[in-house]
């Protein structure tokens, strides 16, 4: 159930930041996902998540190839590769590897924007213009988003019933 939950969540948030026309998002719902995913869950699901949320968002937005799945998914990855050695219950770590992992994700998607000749108006503007006011926005909202997802992980229709604490009835005579 929780794997429903996690790529459910990932393509409804592909679908609502295509949805929403603006000239730059400062909030990428996907990438923290994908992060709360690997930084969580581990084995790949950071992973499967941007990727899958990636996937969703080329069809929806783009025909230049795999603009986003490719960072979301590598964010994802390196999320996947943290979660062992990161404590995911301190806040402070929580939030210095999701703003690692933007600004990974947005090289990597400045990278490949300046390879298929995008303009991206120089370095100047996408650092102070773009990267450090995401970086801010992410930060701001890492922490938040991570507790509301724990938060609903936990809920018993999520979890695995074989994983769920026994109940027992006890009868006094």
């Amino acid at each position: 159930m929780i794997a429903l939950l996690l790529l459910g969540l990932a393509s409804a948030f592909a679908v609502l930041q295509v949805s929403v026309p603006l000239p730059w998002w400062p909030l990428d719902l996907p990438l923290l996902l994908a992060a709360y995913a690997g930084l969580t869950r581990g084995n790949g699901w950071g992973l499967a998540c941007g990727a899958l949320a990636g996937l969703w968002m080329d069809v929806m937005m783009h025909d230049a190839g795999p603009l986003r799945m490719l960072p979301l998914g590598l964010a994802g990855a390196l999320a996947d590769s943290l979660q062992p050695g990161v404590n995911r219950d301190q806040p402070r770590l929580q939030l210095l590897t999701v703003l690692l992992l933007v600004a990974a994700h947005d090289a990597l998607l400045a990278a490949l924007g300046h390879q298929l000749g995008l303009a991206q108006g120089g370095l100047q503007r996408m650092l102070l213009g773009f990267e450090l006011p995401r970086l801010a926005a992410q930060g701001l909202l890492a922490l938040p988003f991570f507790w509301v997802l724990g938060l609903l992980v936990k809920q018993k229709a999520f979890q695995d019933p074989r994983q769920r604490g026994v109940q027992t009835i006890r009868r006094w005579p």
